[in-house]
């Protein structure tokens, strides 16, 4: 059973790395799995871009970051999401690393960790669905600094636990919207009839809202200017004691460009990330949650 579930992780880690190998081809650049276990799973170059350039074409991103890179691939698939009070869906889901992995990604600024989630597929949906965030060495040890990576221990061994929490999209139910706009209606009705509310007016009103809203998805999206987005969760900072506290947590939304694997190495800044975080780590450094 033991080596049963051994290869099913190895397999599930082979889809994420072909994913994500995959990405940084349509990204332009070229990824190649690593023959050996080096601590890392891709080796990324941009031998497109150099070829491009010799002919006269401006290179698409500015990367700060000489190459090749390597990539630590880490995966994990979530269950169902769950409806929060905001009414989005969410789903916290957890990322271990170890030391080892951690000071090799962080003693090089041409490392890169990329976490992937599977999110389940949703009611109609024909598949589940891959989201990804990327971050590079220094940006993962001020992370570190900060609390976003804690020792967490499981079956004795000594890790860093990453928490992502992905979160949809606010949505409303499907009867609710129909619900409501069938009362405007027959208020708008009311208003131009000019007569005495009739009993069986809004009971057909409301009927024919119950009837159609059978043929539509739970709930439905809301909002223009909402979106969909990755945060991380660290604990409160305690900026006098240089420590942390250990009942309250603070969240931060992940930049899009971490979020694509097109500006891999184009020099992420934490402080624009966690300017909270990046004060704390400018007084007290980031050894604090070593």
């Amino acid at each position: 059973m033991d080596n049963l579930d051994f290869f099913e992780r190895l397999y599930k880690g082979f889809e994420a790395e072909n994913l994500i190998t995959g990405r940084i081809f349509a990204c332009g650049l070229e990824a190649f799995k690593l023959p050996a276990d080096f601590g890392f799973d891709l080796l990324v170059s941009n031998q497109f871009e150099l070829l491009k350039a010799s002919q006269g074409t401006a290179p698409v991103k500015v990367r700060s970051t000489a190459f090749p890179y390597v990539l630590q691939v880490k995966s994990r698939w979530t269950g169902p999401l769950a409806l929060n009070e905001s009414n989005r869906y969410e789903v916290a889901v957890e990322f271990f690393v170890n030391e080892s992995e951690f000071a090799k990604i962080t003693s090089s600024d041409s490392a890169f960790l990329v976490c992937v989630i599977f999110l389940p597929a949703q009611s109609g949906e024909l598949l589940n669905r891959p989201i990804l965030f990327w971050a590079d060495g220094p940006w993962l040890k001020c992370a570190r600094g900060c609390g976003y990576l804690l020792p967490h221990s499981i079956n004795g061994n000594a890790l860093l636990k990453l928490t992502l929490i992905y979160r949809s999209n606010p949505v409303v139910s499907a009867a609710k919207v129909l619900g409501d706009l069938s009362n405007e209606m027959f208020d708008a009705t009311c208003k131009a009839l000019g007569k005495v509310v009739l009993p069986e007016l809004e009971a057909t009103f409301q009927q024919l809202a119950k009837n159609k809203a059978k043929s539509l998805a739970g709930t439905l999206p809301v909002g223009y200017r909402t979106k969909e987005y990755l945060s991380l969760r660290r604990p409160k900072l305690d900026f006098k004691a240089g420590s942390r506290d250990g009942t309250h947590t603070v969240e931060k939304m992940l930049a899009p460009t971490q979020l694509d694997l097109q500006h891999l190495g184009c020099g992420e800044k934490f402080d624009q990330f966690d300017d909270t975080g990046g004060a704390f780590i400018d007084k007290w450094g980031t050894e604090k949650f070593v």
